[in-house]
C-alpha cells in the first residue's frame, strides 16, 4: 500500500491562517521525537542507496508505476495558472499527521516540519520553540518547505483511522502528476519513506511548487490539503509555458519516484 505517497502534501497542510492560533507543546515535541527516532531506526536498517536511505515499500494496487506520472496535453491549457492568484497559505482537512525532514547533499538538515493537529497548520520546527512561544507556520508561499536538488527527504506519517479501499491524487497547476490507491485489507495506518532528489529529480532546477493532494477511503474518510515546497541548489527556470512543463514534470518526478513503506501501527 502507498497511501502516503501523498503524505508530504498531507503534512504540507494546515488550517488557513487565522483559523486557529499556532501552538507547539511539549506533547507535540514528544510525538516528533518518537516519529524521528522510529524514522532514524528504519533508515539505518535499510542502508543507503545513492547517498540517501533506501526506505522503499511496495506500491499500492492502483499506483502509477514510478516514472509514469501523468503529464497530459492539458498542461498547455493551464499555462496561465503559473501566474495565477493563490492565497499563499497551506490548508488541511482530515486525519493525516506526520513529520518531514529535508537534508542537503552533505546530509545536513535544512528543513523540518510536523503536523499533529487536525485543525491547526503544520509547524516549522527549525523556526519554532516552546520556551519562547515562537511558532512559525510551514509550507506557505513565504515559508515553503525546502528540498535540495542533490539531497533527500525522509518522512513518516499516520492516518487515523486506517484508510480502507483508498484512492489518492497529487496535482500541480491543476494537472494530476501522480495517483494511486489500494484496498488496504490489512488496515495499515502508518508509513515511512524517502525521496532521493539526487537520483530521482533529473531536472536540477530551483523553483517554488504549489501542490495539492487528496485521499478518499471508505467510511467517509477524506484527507485533502495544499501547500508549497521549494527546490534549492539548482538552476532557476525561465517563465512561460516551458516553465509549466518543467514544474509539472519536476513535481511528478519527486512524488512519483518511490513508494513508501507501510504497516499497521
Amino acid at each position: 500500500m502507498a497511501f502516503i505517497a501523498i503524505s508530504l502534501i498531507m503534512l504540507a497542510a494546515g488550517a488557513p491562517a487565522g483559523a486557529q492560533d499556532l501552538e507547539l507543546t511539549e506533547e507535540d515535541l514528544a510525538l516528533v521525537a518518537a516519529f524521528e527516532a522510529e524514522l532514524t531506526a528504519l533508515a539505518e536498517e535499510v542502508g543507503v542507496e545513492g547517498g540517501a536511505p533506501a526506505l522503499i515499500g511496495d506500491p499500492g494496487r492502483y499506483d502509477l508505476p514510478p516514472g509514469d506520472s501523468v503529464l497530459v496535453g492539458a498542461l498547455l491549457a493551464v499555462a496561465p495558472a503559473q501566474g495565477g492568484s493563490f492565497s499563499g497559505e497551506s490548508s488541511l482537512r482530515g486525519p493525516c499527521q506526520g513529520i518531514a525532514i529535508s537534508f542537503d547533499g552533505d546530509g545536513e538538515v535544512i528543513d523540518f516540519a510536523a503536523d499533529f493537529d487536525d485543525e491547526a497548520p503544520p509547524i516549522d520546527l527549525l523556526e519554532s520553540e516552546v520556551s519562547s512561544g515562537t511558532v512559525t507556520q510551514a509550507f506557505t508561499a513565504s515559508n515553503p518547505f525546502e528540498v535540495d536538488v542533490n539531497g533527500y527527504v525522509l518522512y513518516a506519517g499516520r492516518a487515523q483511522p486506517a484508510p480502507i479501499n483508498h484512492t489518492w491524487e497529487i496535482r500541480t497547476l491543476a494537472v494530476s502528476i501522480d495517483s494511486g490507491g489500494d484496498p488496504n485489507r490489512g488496515a495499515e495506518d502508518r508509513n515511512a519513506g524517502s525521496v532521493n532528489l539526487k537520483d530521482d529529480f533529473p531536472a536540477k532546477i530551483s523553483a517554488l511548487f504549489r501542490i495539492e493532494g487528496e485521499m478518499e477511503a471508505d467510511e467517509d474518510f477524506v484527507c485533502s490539503g495544499d501547500g508549497y515546497f521549494k527546490t534549492v541548489g539548482g538552476t532557476p527556470v525561465l517563465g512561460g509555458v516551458g516553465l509549466v512543463l518543467v514544474l509539472a514534470a519536476g513535481a511528478g518526478a519527486i512524488f512519483n519516484a518511490r513508494p513508501a513503506r507501510t504497516w499497521k501501527g
